[in-house]
Formats: C-alpha cells, structure tokens, sequence
C-alpha cells in the first residue's frame, strides 16, 4: 500500500498527469478538428483526468489509513509549522482550488484536508476530480477551438503551432521540472564558489 501512495503521489505531483494529459489531447485532437471532435476530445481528457484523479485520491486515502501512525506524526509538523491553520480544500474559494487540481491532483487535496482534519476527503477527492476534469475540458476545447476558428485564415499556421507546442510533453515537463532544476544547479554552483574562497 506504501509503494501505490508514494506512486500516486510521485506521477500527480510531478510532470507525469500534466505530460499525459497533453499526449492525450494530442492523441485525441489529431485529425478531428471539427467542433464536434473538438468537443469529443475534450470531453474524453477530462474524464480520463477525472478518473485518475479518483483512482489516486483513493489509493493516498487507503495508504493514509494505514498508515495512521506516520501520518499523525506528519500532521503534527505541518500544523506546527503554519501554526495549526491549515485550510481544507473545500474551505478555499474556487479560483484558490483550481490550480490545486490541475497542478497537484487529488492526493494533494487528501493531504491537505487529512492535515487540515477533514473528516469526508472522499467528497474532496469528487470535487477536485470534476475541477480538473472540467478544466481539462475547457483547455481542450480553447485551443482545439481555435485551431478549428484559424482554418482558412492568416491565423492557421500560428494556431497549429501553438497546439503542438502545448500538446508537447517536453514543454510540461521543462516548465514543471525546469525552476527546480535550475535552482539547485546554482545552490551547488554557489556552495562550489563560497568553498573555493
């Protein structure tokens, strides 16, 4: 149970969800751009996201379960460290939960609300999973949408161009994993130079 928490929590925190949900769209996007395909392939993304984020919110909530004992200690950190104020995720406005979904998913919001003391995280786990899930499905349709709108205009070329470009999972993952990287590159640079004089 430990080895599936800590898998659902490495693929959702890291830049494996957004990396698939991009070469998903891609995947569903390529040769269907009508509105109808469009709207096909976003509502395909977003259920698929919807899913996962069920699947990974309930694996965490399994793994917290047993593992009471590790998680109270951690809990006890954490509300030590924001001086016990820690918000649920229903508790947040909407535009603070958005981005909570999309970018770290459902185990993230089990986390949270297991520190904050929520007693039903399954009900947040359901909210955040229809968040991305409806997310994932605006995205789709935006972009698909404005690739179909450029057809036959000055705009078609530039329209396609952005779509690979946000359908690319070399994109997710330099913008996710790049500033961390970045950061700890110059941490050691700077540890090199102060050593050096």
């Amino acid at each position: 149970m430990l080895v599936a928490a800590l898998a659902a929590l490495m693929y959702e925190w890291s830049s494996g969800n957004e990396t698939f949900s991009s070469l998903l769209a891609a995947y569903c996007l390529k040769g269907r751009m009508t509105v109808g395909g469009v709207l096909l392939a976003g509502g395909v993304v977003g259920a698929v996201v919807a899913v996962q984020q069920i699947v990974s919110g309930s694996v965490l909530l399994a793994g917290i379960r047993h593992l009471s004992r590790l998680f109270e200690v951690l809990t006890e950190i954490v509300q030590a460290r924001f001086n016990g104020r820690v918000p649920s995720y229903r508790s947040l406005p909407f535009f603070a939960r958005l981005p909570i979904s999309f970018f770290m998913g459902a185990s993230f919001v089990v986390t949270e609300d297991a520190i904050a003391g929520e007693r039903l995280p399954r009900r947040s786990v359901l909210l955040s999973a229809a968040t991305a899930g409806a997310t994932l499905f605006m995205l789709v349709g935006v972009f698909g949408g404005a690739v179909v709108a450029a057809r036959g205009t000055p705009f078609q070329s530039p329209a396609k161009v952005v779509l690979a470009i946000v359908s690319d999972w070399r994109v997710w993952a330099t913008i996710i994993l790049g500033p961390p990287l970045v950061k700890m590159a110059f941490r050691r640079l700077r540890r090199r130079w102060l050593r050096g004089s």
